[in-house]
């Protein structure tokens, strides 16, 4: 395969939240990981990659390092320690898990990535900026993937997002290729409003029966329970009052009257028509 790197060993520093001093890389090779250089035909620091290539005389050699040393040496950044992945170098990627809690172990979720493919080393992925140094959630594991893996999988009931180089992403209903801006037609989702309720087809035996429901909580009573109260008419008689015009007389006898004397004249008007 184009690219692989024959016989050479990968010490991986991709961990560290920055780039380490090539003294203590070097400090770190020897003591460390005991580096022979009998053993060594090169050793190249790569940036891009965040590791240290070291060209072993053999394949043999380069995995005798790896068996001996992987997850076992400790490297000091920033005053606390991380374990350094050495790996020999091959078709393997780095698998990127997210979103798991911290209670999933590297071991089970290693185990359940073995279906994919062989797991060479397991690290939890360092904050390098904001929280320089803690761990950010994400596994990081070094794989030589022999199935596609899908963009989104289950780990102890788990949903996670997987990603890795020259992934073919898939979509988190149906598993397969990716439909951007396009709804899946095989969600099993139903359909919600805006009130977050499912909604239901007035023609449907659900529907049916919650308008019947409805409809017999509102006839429970009815107009026979409530029968008109029955009121007994009385009638009552009232004789009309009649009102008769004074005589041109009085009214006559009532203006030749000083001011501020009674009006007697219409007084005995009114008298005699009540009579």
């Amino acid at each position: 395969m184009s690219g692989v790197r024959k016989n050479t060993l990968v010490i991986d520093f991709g961990v560290l939240p920055s780039r380490p001093d090539v003294g203590k890389v070097q400090q770190f090779l020897e003591h460390e990981i005991k580096l022979n250089l009998v053993d060594v035909k090169s050793v190249q620091f790569h940036n891009t990659r965040k590791c240290v290539f070291v060209e072993m005389v053999d394949i043999n050699t380069a995995k005798r390092y790896e068996s001996a040393h992987n997850i076992k040496r400790v490297f000091v950044c920033k005053g606390k320690p991380f374990k350094i992945p050495v790996y020999v170098d091959s078709e393997a990627v780095s698998v990127r898990v997210h979103d798991l809690p911290p209670s999933v172990s590297h071991k089970t979720v290693a185990d359940f990535m073995m279906r994919f493919g062989d797991v060479l080393s397991v690290q939890s992925e360092r904050w390098r900026h904001y929280f320089s140094g803690l761990p950010n959630g994400v596994r990081v594991l070094q794989m030589r993937i022999k199935h596609p893996i899908p963009s989104y999988l289950t780990i102890v009931y788990e949903i996670c997002f997987v990603e890795h180089p020259n992934q073919i992403r898939t979509c988190r209903r149906c598993c397969r290729p990716a439909h951007p801006r396009q709804k899946c037609v095989e969600s099993t989702i139903p359909e919600r409003t805006n009130n977050t309720y499912p909604t239901t087809s007035p023609s449907s035996p659900a529907a049916t029966a919650a308008s019947d429901e409805r409809n017999t909580c509102e006839n429970t009573f009815s107009e026979a329970d409530f029968p008109p109260l029955q009121i007994e008419s009385q009638s009552f008689h009232c004789a009309p009052i009649t009102f008769n015009e004074p005589s041109k007389c009085a009214l006559a006898e009532h203006n030749r009257q000083p001011r501020g004397q009674p009006n007697t004249v219409l007084t005995v008007c009114a008298v005699e028509a009540e009579n």
